[in-house]
This record gives C-alpha cells, structure tokens and sequence, in this order.
C-alpha cells in the first residue's frame, strides 16, 4: 500500500509497523486548515534534553522539532520548523534559565550570525522551513 508523503521505493519484505492519521477537513489546503496547529496540540510542543530544561516559542506556526547537545561545547543546537508561508520573528524561550548567547548556524553547526537577546529569550528570524539555533544558557 502506498503510504501518502513517504518518498521511498522498494521492496523490504520484513514486517512492519506505523502509525497514521487522516482528517478530514473543509476545502482549502494544509495551511489553511492550520493542520500544523492540531498536530501540535497533540503531540506537544515542548522538546527538551534530560537535566536541560525545554525549549519553547511564542509563534503558533513554528515548533521546536529537535533539540541536541552541540558537538563542540556547552550548549545546545535547536531544530525550529516553520509553518509559516511568510518570514517572522520568534521568541525562543529556555524553561528555567536564561539564553546567554544564541547563534543561527547551519545543519552542519557552522555559525552563520548572532541572534538577538531581549529578558533571557533569543529573538530568532526564521526565514525558511527549517532553522538551526545554537544556544548557550
């Protein structure tokens, strides 16, 4: 059975398993049917490293999808995904502690330019789907 948005092709013949969901919703696509929203509000979205604390955002249509230990120092990389057909601003919050410096950076970690801080929360611009965060706290 061909399973909707699963790009791969080819022949596994082991078992398995996955989950799906279909929702039926009024005319109009994804976007405006703000399906993104209802995932979410299922799913959580807070992400968060054991002894770290969650990473959370104050923008309704981008998430933290991922969190991890940078590979060279003492913070975190965080993974924010955007919903949003448009450019925004968001405000990246650290449960219980205070940003000290963020960073945007690519999928490699490379830094790319400083984020704005403003009361311990960074300001981060996020101009396309996928935006990568370096964050010391």
């Amino acid at each position: 059975m061909p399973i909707l948005a699963y790009p791969a092709k080819g022949l596994d013949p082991d078992e398995h398993t996955f989950d799906y969901a279909v929702r039926m919703t009024t005319k109009g696509d994804w976007r405006e049917n703000r399906i993104h929203v209802a995932y979410e509000s299922i799913m959580g979205r807070r992400r968060s490293l054991p002894g770290k604390g969650a990473m959370t955002v104050d923008h309704e249509d981008v998430v933290v999808s991922a969190v991890k230990p940078e590979d060279r120092g003492d913070g975190v990389i965080v993974r924010l995904t955007s919903y949003s057909a448009d450019p925004c601003k968001i405000r990246l919050m650290w449960q219980n502690r205070l940003i000290r410096s963020a960073k945007l950076c690519d999928g490699r970690e490379r830094d790319s330019a400083e984020v704005a801080l403003e009361d311990g929360c960074a300001i981060v611009p996020v101009f396309r789907a996928i935006t990568s965060v370096r964050v010391v706290g």
